[in-house]
Formats: C-alpha cells, structure tokens, sequence
C-alpha cells in the first residue's frame, strides 16, 4: 500500500471516528464504526465511508421528518392555547370575574399597550419606513455572465468539486 493511500486511510478513519463520538443514531455510529473497522484497504475504507454518507443522510431525512411533525404538533398546541386563552378572556369580560386564580398562576383581564394602526401605508414618510437591505439576484447574474455580459462585482467561479452519489440501477 503507498504512503497516499495509507494517509487516505488516516483522513477517512479519522473522520469516522469523530462521528462515532457525536451523539447519533446508531445507523451512523454503527456505519462509522465499519469505517474504522476496515483494515489497510482503501477500496473497502471508501466503500464503507459511502456507506457512511448514505447512513447519514438517511437519518438526516427521517430527523427533518420529526422536525416537521413536531413543528405541526407545536403549532397546534399554540394554536389550542390560543383558543383558551381567547375563550377564558370573553368568559371575564362577559360574567366580570376580576380574577381566575389556580394555586401558581392567575389571570385577570388588562389592557394592552397602544398598537401602531396603518391606514395608508403609501401616506408614511420615507423616514418612517423600513427597507430590507438589498440582496443580489445571482440567478440574474449568473444568467447574464453565462451569455458572456459582464457584470461589475461580480464573476463566475470555477466551481468546486463535489461528491456526487447516484444510485445503481438492478
């Protein structure tokens, strides 16, 4: 084996050994412990860094899954307390409870602060008005280098490389 591959071997080991110490599920500890299982060939190290890669990305969509359910649940449960809360307010107002008291918390019905009510908004002065910082439309740009404009501040970059992973077909 040349002194390349075996530092090749390192970087990969390596890499894999310090997701083996990050707190992830074990379909990715266990695919880096392969990793660094793998004795003195850099085809199989490789192989199983794929294997890897593949692992995390997995758990990456299944977690984004469990975001996108909790963050649903969040906003139903925020939205259930606003109804509560809504409801507990007109029943107040309505019945003139002063106070609904539990043995840590208690609600009474007061008034908010003044709120800012615009009714027309082209009327506000120029100083009264916020403005998003402006933002390059690289899509734009980058269409008009590709067609050979040129463009001041801006330029194409070289690009660089990636690792692109395709699935075989059976």
């Amino acid at each position: 084996m040349s002194a390349f591959e075996k530092l090749a071997i390192e970087r990969l080991t390596s890499t894999a050994e310090a997701i083996m110490a990050a707190p992830l599920p074990s379909s990715v500890t266990d695919a880096a412990w392969r990793v660094v299982a793998e004795t003195g060939d850099i085809e199989g190290t490789a192989r199983d860094m794929l294997r890897l890669i593949l692992a995390a990305e997995d758990a990456a969509t299944v977690a984004a899954g469990r975001v996108a359910v909790a963050r649903a649940e969040e906003a139903a449960i925020k939205a259930a307390a606003a109804s509560a809360r809504a409801a507990l307010l007109q029943v107040i107002e309505e019945t003139g409870l002063p106070l609904v008291a539990t043995e840590h918390h208690a609600a009474s019905v007061s008034n908010t602060g003044r709120s800012v009510v615009i009714t027309d908004p082209a009327a506000l002065p120029g100083s009264m008005l916020r403005f998003p910082p402006p933002e390059p439309a690289k899509d734009k740009i980058r269409a008009a280098l590709l067609a050979g404009e040129s463009i001041p501040g801006a330029h194409l970059s070289n690009g660089a490389p990636a690792l692109r992973i395709t699935a075989k077909k059976d």
